[in-house]
C-alpha cells in the first residue's frame, strides 16, 4: 500500500470505506480461529478478512485497544513484504466490527487444503513446484528474520494460475524480538501442523511448542511437504477430539510415502521433535532444486490454453542441423501439415528456483499478451513444443526474409523510397494494433521485426511487453532490459542503468523513430558507438540516435524528430505516426489545422469511403492552396472559408491495410496530376477522420451524377443532358491521357 506512512515506528494506513467493497457471497467463504474470510468486489474480486473479537465478560476498551495494537503490528510486518509467493496486503477497511478488516487479492482456488481435496491427480513435477513455491516464500521471510508462526494448509493459498502464496501472518514476528510475540495460541486445527514438545507437558495447553521460531516454521513446512505429496493433512485419520491424546502418545503425523522415498526421508528431518536437528530453509530449497527436472517442470507450468505440438510432428529441414543448433537461435523445421516453421528454443541459463520462476513468467507473459493479438503484421504463434532443449520452444511461421536488421543489410542499397515507406507503414500498423489492445511492446528493435518470403512485416518477441490495464499484476512484475539503442531515454536513470519503469506507448513510439533510422539509412541508432554501455551513457547525456550532420534525404525528417522527442507527452501517437508517414508518401499538402467539421454524420457513403461536408479556413492555408481555391472558383477569394468535401477512407471491416493504402496512394498520385475544368481538384489531406489521411476537395452542392439525375432528369432538356455527356467524356479522356 503505497499510501501508508510511518508514525512513531508504526505504519499508518489509508483506510478505504466499507462502501468501496461489495459482498459477492452472502456467507463467509471460510472461517478460522481468528477471523472469517468473505469474497467481495472492488475493481476486482478481493478477500476481506473480518476479525472475530471474542472478549469474555463485558466489553473492555483497553483490551480492544490491545488487540488493535496487535493488528497494527501484523500490518507493520505484512506491509513490508513483497515476494511472488507472499500474499500481498492491498487495503484495510472498517465498519466490519471493532477491529479493522484486511483486504487481500482473492485466491480463486482457495486454500491448499481445498486445492488438494479437489485435485487428486497432480504430477510429481507439479507437486515439486508447489512445495518449492512455499519454500521460496518461507525463505524470503526467514532471510528477513521474520517468522511466520502459523504455517498450515489453511494459510497457504492457491491463485487462479496454481501459484501458491503464504498468507495469514497472525503469528508473524521479528525473531530477534522474541519477547514481542503477537499471539501464542496453538488451539484449533492449526495444532496439526505444529511440533510437539520434547518434554512431558504439565497440562494440555503445553502440548505444542509455544514460541514461534524459524525451527517451528520448518516443522510446519515438513507437514506441508508431506501433505502435498501424500494428499492428506497431518493426523488426517484422527478426529479433533482425539488429537491431543494421539500427540501425547507419540503418534506420527503421517504414514510412510510409497513412491517418494527421498521426499519422505527429507521431510522426516523437518519433522524431527528436536528442533536443532531440523534443516534451515536454505538447505530445503537446495534439496528441492536437486529433485527438479526443469523440462518436465516447465511443461507443467505452461498455460492450458497454449497448443502443444509434439516434437515428432516437426522435422528439421537441414539434415546437419543437429551439429549447428544454438540455444536461443531460430531453427527451420517442417510441420506435418507441410508448413515451414521456426522453432525458437529458449536459452536455458537456469541455476536455481528464482531463475526458473523468471523464465516461466516470461513465457507466461508472452502467451498472455499473444492471446489478445490477431493481426497480419503480428507474427502468429502456432504453439509450443518440447525436446529441442531443456526449456519449451515456441513454434512460429518460417520468416524467409529474416529479421529487419538482416534484411536491410542485404537489400538496403536496392530499396526504393516507396518500399521503405511500405515497411514503415506495416511496422506502424502492427504497433497500432498493440496499442489498440492496450499493450506496450517494450522492446521494438530491428531484431524482433521479421519479413516473410513476400517481404511482409511481422512484429514478434513479447516477453518485454505489458498489458497496461494489468501492469501491476504478478505476471508483469519483472522489468526486463530493452535494447540500449532503441529504448526510450525515460527508462534509463543516471549511471546508465535501466530504471524500474514499465514499457509505455510513448516509449514504443520512440523505438519506432529509431527503427525509422534503421530503415531509412540502413544504420542502427548510434551506429558510430560500438559499446552498448557507452550508448546508455550517451543517451543519459541527451545524445540523439542520429547525427545532426546526417540528412534523411526527403523522407520523413519531421516524423523521426517528433518520435525522438525527449518529453513523452510531446511524441505523436502511433495513429499520428501512420498519418505523417502516409502524407509524406503521398506528397500531399497537410490541411489538418484548417478543417472544421460541420456535421457529425457523413453525407454520402460508398464501399470505399464516406464523404463529409466541412469548412476550410483559407487564412490557415499556404498561398499555393489559396491559389488553387481561387482558380477553381474563377475569382479572387474574398471569404474566410469555403465548403469542402472530406473523403474519409472506410476501414470498418478491418481489411488488408496495405491493399487499401496502395489503392489510396495510386488515387492521390494520379489525382494530384489532373488539372482540368471537368475534374474535381484535390487540394490536400487532413487528419482526424479515421486511421488514414482523408482527402479534401471542393464541395459540390448537387452531389453525384446519380443523385442529380434523380431530381433533375424530368426537367432537363436534351441539350442539358447532352452537355453532361460531353463534360463526362472530356473528363474521362483527360484522366486516360494522364494514366498513359
Amino acid at each position: 500500500m503505497d499510501s501508508s506512512v510511518e508514525n512513531n515506528g508504526v505504519l499508518a494506513f489509508n483506510t478505504i470505506p466499507a462502501t468501496a467493497v461489495q459482498k459477492v457471497n452472502r456467507i463467509a467463504y471460510s472461517s478460522g480461529e481468528l477471523g472469517d474470510v468473505s469474497k467481495y468486489s472492488k475493481s476486482t474480486h478481493v478477500a476481506v478478512k473480518v476479525i472475530n473479537l471474542k472478549i469474555p465478560g463485558p466489553a473492555n476498551g483497553k483490551l480492544v485497544q490491545s488487540f488493535v495494537r496487535r493488528i497494527r503490528r501484523k500490518l507493520n510486518v505484512w506491509i513490508q513484504l513483497s515476494h511472488d509467493n507472499i500474499l500481498p496486503l492491498e487495503d484495510v477497511t472498517e465498519r466490519f466490527g471493532p477491529l479493522p478488516a484486511l483486504v487481500t487479492p482473492w485466491m480463486e482456488n482457495g486454500s491448499l487444503n481445498d486445492y488438494l481435496r479437489r485435485e487428486v491427480n497432480i504430477s510429481r513435477e507439479k507437486k515439486l513446484t508447489m512445495v518449492r513455491e512455499v519454500a521460496a516464500g518461507l525463505q524470503y521471510l526467514h532471510d528477513k528474520d521474520i517468522v511466520h508462526g502459523n504455517l498450515t494448509g489453511t494459510n497457504v493459498l492457491v491463485g487462479s494460475d496454481g501459484t501458491l502464496y503464504l498468507g495469514d501472518f497472525w503469528l508473524s514476528m521479528i525473531s530477534t524480538e522474541s519477547e514481542n510475540v503477537i499471539f501464542g495460541c496453538c488451539n484449533g486445527e492449526s495444532i496439526r501442523w505444529m511440533p510437539p514438545r520434547t518434554t512431558m507437558p504439565l497440562d494440555v495447553s503445553e502440548v505444542m511448542e509455544d514460541m514461534p521460531t524459524k525451527a517451528r516454521d520448518i516443522y510446519s513446512y515438513g507437514c506441508i511437504l508431506m501433505q502435498v505429496f501424500s494428499g492428506h493433512q497431518p493426523y488426517h485419520d484422527i478426529k479433533a477430539a482425539a488429537l491431543i491424546q494421539a500427540i501425547l502418545t507419540g503418534t506420527k503425523p503421517f504414514s510412510q510415502l510409497t513412491d517418494f522415498h527421498k521426499i519422505q526421508q527429507y521431510a522426516q528431518r523437518c519433522l524431527s521433535t528436536n528442533s536443532e536437528d531440523r534443516p534451515v530453509i536454505a538447505h530445503i530449497v537446495e534439496f528441492l532444486w536437486e529433485q527438479t527436472n526443469i523440462a518436465e517442470t516447465m511443461e507443467t507450468m505452461l498455460p492450458k490454453t497454449v497448443t502443444k505440438i509434439p516434437k515428432a510432428d516437426l522435422v528439421k529441414c537441414d539434415r546437419h542441423a543437429d551439429d549447428v543448433d544454438v540455444l536461443g537461435a531460430a531453427l527451420k523445421c517442417k510441420w506435418v501439415h507441410k508448413i515451414e516453421v521456426t522453432v525458437k528454443t529458449l536459452m536455458d541459463d537456469i541455476h536455481n528456483q528464482n531463475d526458473l520462476n523468471k523464465m516461466c513468467n516470461r513465457i507466461r507473459r508472452e502467451l498472455s499478451v499473444r492471446e489478445k493479438l490477431k493481426r497480419d503484421t503480428i507474427l502468429a504463434l502456432y504453439g509450443m513444443t518440447t525436446g529441442f532443449g531443456v526449456l519449451p520452444s515456441f513454434v512460429y511461421p518460417w520468416m524467409a526474409g529474416g529479421s529487419l536488421h538482416d534484411y536491410l543489410k542485404r537489400e538496403n542499397s536496392d530499396l526504393t523510397a516507396r518500399r521503405k515507406l511500405d515497411i514503415l507503414v506495416q511496422i506502424a500498423d502492427g504497433i497500432k494494433h498493440l496499442h489498440m489492445q492496450d499493450i506496450a511492446h517494450g522492446n521494438l528493435t530491428g531484431d524482433v521485426i521479421f519479413l516473410d518470403v513476400s517481404g511482409r512485416v511481422r512484429i514478434a518477441e513479447f516477453s518485454h511487453s505489458v498489458i497496461l490495464a494489468e501492469a501491476n499484476s504478478r505476471i508483469f512484475s519483472e522489468q526486463l532490459l530493452g535494447d540500449a539503442r532503441y529504448i526510450s531515454p525515460e527508462r534509463i536513470v543516471s549511471g546508465g542503468q535501466t530504471g524500474a519503469r514499465k514499457p509505455t506507448k510513448p516509449g514504443d513510439v520512440y523505438s519506432y523513430g529509431c527503427i525509422a533510422i534503421l530503415v531509412l539509412l540502413g544504420k542502427v541508432p548510434y551506429w558510430w558507438i560500438q559499446e552498448e554501455s557507452q550508448v546508455l551513457f550517451e543517451k543519459v547525456r541527451g545524445t540523439k540516435p542520429l547525427l545532426s550532420n546526417v540528412e534523411v534525404d526527403e523522407v520523413l525528417p519531421n516524423l523521426v524528430q517528433q518520435c525522438l522527442l525527449v518529453a513523452e507527452r510531446s511524441r505523436p501517437s502511433i495513429e499520428k505516426v501512420i498519418y505523417l508517414v502516409l502524407v509524406q508518401s503521398f506528397s500531399a499538402v497537410d490541411l489538418t489545422d484548417s478543417i472544421q467539421r460541420l456535421d457529425k454524420d457523413h453525407c454520402y457513403s460508398g464501399g470505399f469511403a464516406y464523404v463529409r461536408k466541412c469548412e476550410i479556413h483559407l487564412t490557415k492555408i499556404d498561398a499555393s492552396v489559396q491559389e488553387k481555391v481561387s482558380r477553381y472558383y474563377q475569382h479572387p477569394t474574398v471569404t474566410e472559408c469555403v465548403d469542402v468535401a472530406v473523403k474519409e477512407i472506410n476501414l470498418a471491416n478491418d481489411p488488408d491495410i496495405l491493399k487499401i493504402i496502395n489503392r489510396l496512394f495510386r488515387e492521390i498520385k494520379l489525382w494530384l496530376k489532373l488539372e482540368h475544368e471537368n475534374i474535381v481538384p484535390l487540394w490536400g489531406v487532413t487528419d482526424g477522420f479515421g486511421s488514414l489521411p482523408a482527402l479534401i476537395s471542393p464541395w459540390l452542392e448537387n452531389g453525384s451524377l446519380t443523385e442529380y439525375l434523380q431530381y433533375k432528369h424530368e426537367i432537363l432538356f436534351d441539350d442539358g443532358k447532352f452537355a453532361l455527356l460531353v463534360d463526362f467524356n472530356i473528363s474521362i479522356r483527360s484522366q486516360s491521357s494522364m494514366e498513359t
